[in-house]
């Protein structure tokens, strides 16, 4: 959020704040998700905090989809942006991918400019007799 604030002040951007809550198939996109509306909610209430901090004007988006992925590319089109910025958490296991399903969509399709910002992995002190 850091780094597109920053960069949003430098260019006198407008900072749209998007959050996709991914609905199972399953179930209707109407459908009542305490949990993730919830998370949405609050996630979002930080950020605005974040931008407003930097003087710059937040604009809230909340939406509902199948693939997040496929839902900020389509917000990405319709609101003419320059620039999507993701923060990603590498994914770590036995294969070779770093990206999720989320950011590999975006980075392929976007009709604009995409920025990841990888979050810094927390440190944690090895176990004893545990090798580095």
């Amino acid at each position: 959020m850091e780094l597109a604030c920053r960069l949003g002040a430098e260019q006198g951007a407008t900072i749209m704040l998007a959050y996709v809550i991914e609905v199972p198939r399953t179930l209707p996109l109407t459908a009542p998700l305490a949990g993730p509306e919830q998370t949405a909610g609050a996630a979002l209430g930080r950020a605005e905090e974040i931008v407003r901090l930097h003087g710059l004007e937040p604009q809230r988006h909340v939406a509902r989809a199948r693939v997040a992925g496929e839902e900020i590319v389509r917000l990405a089109r319709e609101s003419a942006a320059d620039l999507i910025v993701m923060g990603i958490r590498p994914r770590i296991g036995l294969r070779d991918e770093i990206l999720g399903r989320t950011s590999d969509t975006v980075l392929r399709r976007a009709p604009c400019e995409v920025l990841l910002d990888k979050l810094p992995i927390p440190f944690e002190e090895p176990a004893a007799g545990e090798k580095t």
